[in-house]
């Protein structure tokens, strides 16, 4: 593995009957042609989709590297198909050992591990510098050059640097652009945003119907921005794309075709600022600089005035207050969430049930007095329900508790023709003639009719406990029951923190403190806390019941 400058590689890539490397034309390179090179012996092969999605990412750092004139790739096949190798490693611009030089494949694969991709990275003289700089070239790219743990340290000490002096200008200007994109395609220099408050919001118009976050938050995040400009707020939103081929699930090496640069705005109907698409740099920079994840999203990073990082992710915050949230300041929120208990507070089931009182009765029993002095699960429906698997849920719960719970269905229209909803062992208000009680109830538990519903938890002093018993129950099922805060504090302590379970999932879960989420086993939303795989490259998060249940199965 030495030699006087390049024997080395002469040494690792030749064998006894050839001394040349090929081009994706056919084109036979001398490899003493590498005398000088630093060359990364990339294992790979076409049938493996990690390493599909990483030749991306790699053909992007090798383009960038071309003008150093001092670093080559070469690829060693693990195919065994002649067809499938060529029609990959037609689309690679580097160099490759013959495939009919099986022999000289197998003796360079043996060297590695097993795990594709590889990449091994070599000096001048075939000694080893990296012995795997995969992870370096997904998380740095170029920039990781030439792919030592030393420069690894630099990039990180430079980025602790950066986030000691942050500003808007070091976040967002790169050394090619200093402007955004608006919604209609016109250049807006990054200067004009110095001073105000803005949003850096991650998102991607290309989840699948099971993963639709970003398209649900949207449309909520537009209207309280509407509201903001209305008001003449001093706020902007930036929006960075994950429509990135490293983020997708595309095989192809350039199947994606970044010209598009209004793609997510236009998708998701966004009518803000965005880094112009074909800056992929820079928005993988954020990316890695804010430690974003793609089961993170949509996630809303909140910049202040001078430029420091005021929140890490207001989506929540907006998802509760809408407009009112800003400027997402603690003093703020903690302002907005002492009149939010204030509210709940003065809430009880005498105001919530004062004009109806007389009206709803069960048998002679005025629904008011049969409901005095119960817990009370008041399931307010939306149109993106599941009603029959919710509340089955919810009925659980009360076989247990017979006599010291009640659930109260409040339908939306399609829910009142659905006879079947009648068989359980509930309470549903009537739509006809009570509209609009069921209105103001909509409206002062946020309830809004085209989304999923929302469980309102009354104790039996009248008091709401929480309005987000929907997704309590989904998370945690029965065990969270009477969902205090009290109650929930000891639970979490009842769960292991790792679970590792190929029943559950391949890699171990972490039980992690989360916001609001959409489980990958159920699709039902959750709250508070969840089982979430840690590996960079994987998204999923489940439910902490939804794991119960797997792993008794």
């Amino acid at each position: 593995m030495s030699g006087d400058n390049g024997g080395g590689l002469q040494h690792i890539l030749s064998s006894p009957h050839r001394d040349y490397l090929i081009r994706s034309n056919g084109v036979q390179v001398p490899i003493t042609s590498l005398r000088g090179y630093k060359v990364g012996l990339y294992l790979w092969a076409s049938w493996s989709r990690p390493c599909r999605k990483f030749t991306r990412k790699l053909v992007e750092a090798y383009n960038d590297l071309s003008s150093k004139r001092d670093f080559e790739i070469v690829c060693i096949s693990k195919d065994i198909d002649e067809t499938l190798f060529q029609t990959y490693f037609s689309k690679m611009p580097w160099l490759a050992i013959p495939f009919s030089d099986s022999k000289s494949h197998n003796k360079l694969a043996s060297r590695f591990c097993k795990r594709l991709p590889h990449l091994e990275i070599l000096d001048e003289n075939g000694k080893i510098i990296s012995q795997n700089a995969v992870d370096m070239v997904q998380e740095y790219g170029a920039e990781a050059y030439p792919f030592t743990t030393q420069r690894i340290i630099q990039i990180r000490d430079k980025e602790e640097e950066s986030k000691t002096n942050q500003s808007l200008r070091s976040l967002l200007v790169s050394t090619s652009r200093n402007f955004l994109l608006s919604a209609d395609g016109k250049r807006v220099c990054i200067s004009k945003l110095e001073w105000k408050f803005v949003g850096l919001y991650f998102c991607s118009s290309s989840l699948s119907d099971d993963n639709d976050n970003c398209k649900r938050f949207t449309p909520k995040l537009v209207k309280a921005y509407d509201l903001l400009k209305q008001g003449g707020a001093n706020f902007e939103i930036v929006t960075v794309s994950l429509d990135h081929p490293d983020y997708k699930q595309d095989d192809d090496v350039d199947s994606v075709n970044n010209d598009d640069e209004g793609k997510v705005s236009d998708q998701l109907k966004m009518p803000w600022l965005n880094i112009p698409f074909k800056d992929e740099k820079s928005s993988a920079r954020l990316v890695r600089y804010f430690k974003i994840r793609f089961s993170d999203l949509p996630k809303l990073v909140i910049i202040g005035a001078y430029g420091e990082t005021l929140m890490e992710n207001a989506v929540d915050a907006i998802e509760e207050y809408g407009a009112e949230a800003f400027p997402f300041t603690s003093a703020k929120l903690e302002g907005l969430k002492e009149k939010d208990k204030s509210m709940l507070e003065g809430l009880n089931l005498d105001t919530i049930f004062t004009s109806s009182k007389d009206k709803f009765l069960i048998g002679k029993v005025p629904l008011y007095n049969h409901l005095n002095g119960k817990h009370i699960l008041l399931h307010i429906s939306g149109k993106a329900d599941t009603p029959r698997q919710l509340l089955g849920m919810y009925c659980e719960i009360k076989k247990k508790r017979s006599d010291k719970l009640e659930i109260v269905y409040i339908p939306n229209e399609a829910d009142e023709t659905t006879s079947s909803l009648y068989e359980l062992p509930l309470l549903m208000v009537p739509v006809s003639g009570n509209e609009l009680w069921i209105e103001s109830t909509r409206r002062i538990f946020n309830a809004k009719e085209d989304f999923e519903g929302k469980m309102v938890v009354i104790g039996p002093s009248g008091k709401v406990i929480t309005r987000h018993g929907r997704e309590l129950v989904m998370s945690f099922g029965g065990r969270g029951y009477p969902f205090t805060e009290e109650r929930l504090g000891e639970m979490v302590k009842e769960w292991p923190q790792t679970m590792n379970d190929v029943s559950i999932h391949e890699h171990e879960v972490s039980f992690i403190e989360i916001g609001r989420y959409k489980c990958a086993l159920c699709c039902e939303y959750g709250l508070m806390r969840a089982f979430s795989c840690q590996h960079d490259d994987c998204h999923f998060v489940t439910h902490p019941k939804c794991a119960e249940m797997k792993k008794k199965k």
